[in-house]
């Protein structure tokens, strides 16, 4: 609701073209960009905390990855709004200028401690086709190819050097990639439903592992990614290849209409797309709400209509925007009440008063049913409770939305304690294939085997934890090898 309300909104303001808006936009955007730079930097030396244990920068963001992608992008539109009035006499023009250069001064500062590759790529990226766009540089490069060659070899060893920085994490955003292909190959057509693209992974990654014997190393770098790191490719499992399509035209129709009408903001944009090739964009409010400031200028500035229609069309958007927030706040606040309820009843469930909390959680379910974190406590509060064939009714509906496999660990410890071993040891073992390099499955069956008095089969598995590798740093992995290992020391010799 909030981004079709701004989409109507810059539209409308466009639509009109009342000639002083996009550079109001152009300077919110940068005081914005300041803010988030001067937070970074604050964050740096230690002057504010930032929301992330593990990163020194993260801005207001939850982590420092959108935050990076958030600076490039800004900063791209600053540079963008200095090369097109610089030369201008008029004062707007001079104002704009100056803050938009302070602005992306502060961006270049900040963006390379955000440890973004997807950020870097998505500015040097806009950077480039900016200079080719309000620069003489392309007639340069025409006559010194020698320069241009040079510049290509650079820019493979960054590359290089950027691939090796995070090693692992790059292979893991290529496995994501791979995996997120064969599940929209899966269901070309039709995809596997709105919000459901996270589960599609789970099971295709699942699939992927069970139908062959895979090396280790490709087993380590698979996990349980909160992200598609690939908004393409998460509208195309959503919504199969129509809807990848749909996605590509509407991003290719905006950069082409920003560009017709030399916007400001057409760079902007460049970087937008590109940096959700490899991150999230639209799950971060801040991203997602840039995003709806393009598609309103891109098809505002292009639409070219008689005075009365243009009158027509400001007036239903600006009544459109007004709706949609109207729907927007009372259902905000809703969820907002819900989660902190949630997260009281999550603080009491951790002090150990577990009374009733499936039924408060059970209020709550209108409201965060599409919040697969929610549906994990609610679920497993259920199991807890010994309300088993409940708790997997709300566990199965996580496993659509997350690619987690501890949804399956405790439909398995559901249907263990009712007796049903066979069904617990597929979803223990379905748990296993989506994470192959975890223990804790194996651990389960290990358990289960052992009560059932199998110690054979208990061996065999607590051998198959222990054949697993451990970060010696993960310290709940280290607790499960040792159980693992405390129990083939006591029983192998039996």
């Amino acid at each position: 609701m909030m981004f079709l309300a701004v989409v109507s909104l810059i539209f409308a303001l466009y639509i009109s073209r009342w000639k002083y808006v996009e550079q109001i936009v152009v300077i919110v955007i940068s005081l914005w960009l300041s803010y988030e730079s001067l937070l970074g930097i604050r964050q740096l030396f230690g002057l504010s905390s930032s929301n992330h244990c593990m990163f020194a920068l993260t801005g207001s963001f939850a982590n420092p990855g959108p935050c990076g992608g958030f600076i490039a992008i800004c900063t791209v539109i600053a540079f963008s709004g200095v090369c097109k009035c610089h030369k201008s006499g008029k004062l707007r023009d001079r104002v704009l200028t100056l803050l938009s250069a302070i602005s992306g001064g502060l961006g270049v500062i900040v963006l390379p401690a955000s440890m973004s590759r997807a950020a870097w790529v998505a500015f040097f990226i806009a950077g480039a086709i900016l200079s080719y766009m309000y620069t003489p540089i392309r007639i340069y490069l025409k006559s010194h190819k020698l320069i241009v060659l040079s510049a290509l070899v650079v820019i493979i060893l960054v590359t290089i050097g950027a691939f090796n920085l995070k090693e692992d994490s790059a292979l893991g955003r290529f496995h994501i990639w791979e995996m997120e292909l064969r599940a929209i190959a899966d269901k070309p057509l039709t995809g596997h439903g709105y919000g459901r693209a996270l589960g599609a992974y789970g099971e295709t990654q699942a699939h992927f592992f069970q139908i062959s014997e895979r090396s280790m190393s490709r087993q380590s770098i698979a996990g349980c990614p909160e992200y598609a790191f690939n908004e393409y490719l998460r509208y195309g499992m959503d919504f199969g290849i129509p809807g990848l399509f749909l996605f590509l035209i509407i991003m290719g129709l905006s950069v082409s209409n920003l560009y017709r009408e030399q916007s400001i903001l057409t760079c902007g944009l460049i970087a937008w797309g590109v940096f959700a090739f490899a991150s999230y964009p639209m799950d971060v409010w801040q991203l997602r709400l840039l995003l709806a400031v393009f598609i309103g200028a891109a098809f505002g500035g292009r639409l070219v209509v008689p005075n009365i229609w243009k009158w027509v069309m400001v007036f239903s958007s600006l009544m459109l925007a007004v709706v949609s927030i109207a729907f927007w706040i009372p259902d905000y606040e809703r969820k907002e009440e819900a989660k902190y309820r949630w997260h009281e009843e999550q603080r009491y469930a951790g002090f150990g008063n577990t009374n009733d909390v499936a039924d408060s959680l059970a209020l709550l379910y209108p409201q965060l049913k599409t919040d697969f974190r929610y549906l994990y406590d609610y679920g497993y509060a259920l199991h807890k409770e010994g309300r088993f064939l409940e708790s997997n009714i709300i566990l199965h509906e996580g496993t659509l939305i997350s690619s987690d496999p501890m949804f399956y660990n405790i439909i398995g410890k559901n249907y263990e304690s009712i007796g049903d071993y066979k069904v617990a040891e597929k979803y223990y073992m379905h748990a296993h294939y989506m994470v192959p390099s975890r223990l804790y499955p194996f651990i389960l069956l290990m358990e289960m085997y052992d009560h059932l008095g199998d110690t054979s089969m208990a061996l065999e598995y607590s051998k198959k934890a222990l054949a697993l590798p451990v970060n010696e740093k993960n310290m709940a992995m280290r607790k499960l090898r040792d159980r693992a290992e405390v129990y083939f020391l006591t029983y192998k010799n039996m």
